[in-house]
């Protein structure tokens, strides 16, 4: 009886280990989604004109110099403005966009969607945007505008008194004006390489003659990967595998300059299309970044051109006060690929003996998107870290 008794308590402590180790090694999946045709539309545009931006900030920068936007943030932002603009004004904002002949009600509910989405679709990964609108105290809102901002949970209004302070760099004035009010974008992202492996202390080259050590995140798994004479790109899951990091290098007489002017959504579907998937050890640096950017002369330059004047902006469903125009758009984002606290492995113990390597040691660019629906969170340049 009690070696009955001794073989049940056997087999049952056995079931319970290989019960636990199964989920110890089970993936994590990412979640698929399905995306709405008009939110596609508004998704590729989105991806487009932050590719505009990127390389119209990259023309203003210097090779060293870090640059990070958010396309969709923009975007959300954008559709802020459109709930608050009229005739011209909302015209050009629906031309930026290009969904002139969309109904706002549906471009409104499909960015609105779009933000819930990508806040909630990996639980690993953590987002949070932010649009609000700055103006002044004396300055009484609509009520139906109010009605609107109660339906989602990224766009609001502050009253700052500092808000109707306008300064020209380039035209050198500053003046404080009651009828002008901003427009203040924030973006952030937090998250993990989904296949980290170890952490390590490698030099980064910001130039061929000047380094210093950084911390790097070693991912080893089977990976996209592209290569050609210009450029080598490698993409990592992070978070549970919604959210892709696409790591873009320069090769060869390539610079990183040159790689921001080319820098768009078809150089970014050719190298997709011509990924190959093989076994690789990809070690790239932490990504710490904050930017702030002014996109008035951006956006100016877009079409959106009646808004930034008192002359001809129309925000009256923002507020019926006369002449009330958008003075500045300012776009901050944060973003943080940090690692998952794995100390530095044995090499002797790794399980991968004949990976491949891409080292990212010297400066380059990055594309941050979701999955199943192609959203571009971020585009970066990084040139010194």
């Amino acid at each position: 009886m009690q070696i009955k008794k001794n073989i049940f308590i056997f087999l049952l402590f056995s079931c319970l280990f290989v019960f636990c180790k199964k989920e110890q090694t089970t993936e994590v999946l990412s979640k698929p989604c399905i995306i709405p045709d008009i939110e596609k539309i508004l998704i590729d545009n989105s991806n487009h004109f932050g590719f505009n931006c990127f390389r119209q900030l990259a023309i203003n920068t210097e090779n060293d110099e870090n640059i990070l936007i958010s396309p969709i943030g923009i975007a959300l932002s954008l559709n802020s403005l459109l709930q608050a603009s009229n005739n011209n004004t909302n015209n050009e904002i629906k031309l930026i966009l290009h969904v002139i002949n969309f109904k706002d009600s549906d471009i409104i509910e499909g960015f609105d969607h779009l933000n819930n989405l990508y806040s909630e679709i990996d639980y690993n990964s953590k987002i949070k945007n932010s649009s609000k609108i700055a103006l002044s105290e004396e300055i009484s809102l609509e009520s139906k505008f109010k009605n609107l901002n109660k339906n989602n949970n990224y766009t609001g209004v502050i009253f700052d008194e500092n808000a109707g302070f306008i300064e020209d760099i380039n035209d050198k004035f500053s003046v404080s004006d009651v009828n002008s009010f901003q427009m203040i974008n924030s973006f952030d992202f937090n998250s993990k390489s989904k296949y980290e492996v170890r952490v390590e202390e490698s030099p980064f080259y910001k130039s061929p003659n000047e380094s210093n050590f950084v911390e790097m995140i070693v991912s080893k798994s089977q990976l996209n990967y592209y290569s050609d004479q210009t450029v080598k790109a490698v993409e990592l899951p992070l978070g549970r595998g919604n959210f892709n990091i696409l790591l873009i290098v320069p090769q060869n007489t390539e610079s990183i300059d040159d790689l921001c002017k080319k820098m768009d959504t078809r150089l970014l579907e050719r190298i997709k299309n011509k990924f190959r998937t093989q076994l690789l050890e990809v070690i790239m640096p932490k990504i710490e970044l904050t930017g702030i950017k002014t996109l008035k002369g951006i956006l100016k330059s877009s079409l959106l051109s009646s808004g930034f004047k008192k002359s001809t902006a129309d925000f009256s469903k923002l507020s019926k006060q006369n002449n009330l125009y958008l003075s500045d758009f300012e776009h901050i984002t944060n973003l943080n690929i940090s690692s998952n606290g794995i100390e530095k492995s044995d090499a002797s113990t790794d399980s991968y003996q004949k990976e491949k390597t891409v080292l990212i040691d010297h400066p380059f660019i990055f594309v941050i998107y979701e999955k199943y629906s192609q959203g571009i969170l971020f585009i970066g340049k990084v040139g010194n870290l």
